[in-house]
């Protein structure tokens, strides 16, 4: 499955804290791309969901390390055994080393979310 060329790039965020979603909707919001959607998941059994659903589309996955019923670590791991092969940044305290995953301080998020849109590819 591809992205259809019209569809807009998803960026997800997976957090089981609403504040979280409200201050990342809207610094997304802020960055003003058409060609990028936020989807938002609160654990990762909703965001192996959007994956299964809209995997071709997820650009970027954004999602805590410590979350209920499934962690960052986990959801990474289940979001490759699904063939997602795109960009996933983990969100909180956890040593770095696992291949393919990015890791930032919830603190400092807000400061990187600009460059982490800019590597969503541009056009919709």
């Amino acid at each position: 499955m591809s992205r259809p060329a019209s569809a807009p790039w998803l960026v997800l965020l997976v957090d089981d804290v609403e504040d979280i979603h409200l201050i990342v909707n809207r610094a997304v919001r802020r960055l003003t791309r058409a060609d990028i959607e936020l989807v938002s998941a609160r654990d990762g059994i909703e965001a192996l969901e959007v994956l299964r659903t809209h995997g071709a589309r997820v650009a970027l996955v954004l999602s805590d390390v410590n979350m209920p019923m499934m962690s960052g670590v986990e959801l990474f791991n289940g979001a490759r055994a699904l063939g997602y092969a795109g960009q996933f940044l983990l969100m909180g305290a956890l040593a770095e080393g696992i291949e393919g995953v990015e890791f930032v301080d919830k603190e400092v998020l807000m400061t990187h979310l600009p460059a982490l849109i800019a590597r969503v590819p541009a056009g919709a």
